[in-house]
């Protein structure tokens, strides 16, 4: 509920990011809503880092980058420039 209550407040702000890092609980089911609400909010350029657990896995989005550490992983996904 917070983190939609924060999309909400920063989706009326005319700010774009450069960077977003989100670091969600794990088992939290929270990876989509992230993904959604944050690529509106980049940069032409920017880049949403992602940490995930690897067997999580991301589809239907620009993906830039993505590095496996074990059991978990840091996924770069693009703006605009990035397509």
């Amino acid at each position: 509920l917070e983190e939609k209550r924060e999309h909400y407040r920063l989706s009326y702000t005319n700010k774009k990011f450069d960077f977003i890092f989100a670091d969600p609980p794990y088992d939290d089911g929270l990876y989509d809503d992230i993904i959604k609400y944050s690529l509106p909010l980049l940069g032409e350029e920017g880049v949403l880092v992602l940490e995930h657990s690897s067997d999580y896995k991301i589809e239907n989005v620009n993906i830039v980058d993505s590095r496996v550490y074990g059991s978990r992983s840091l996924t770069f996904l693009g703006g605009i420039k990035w397509k």
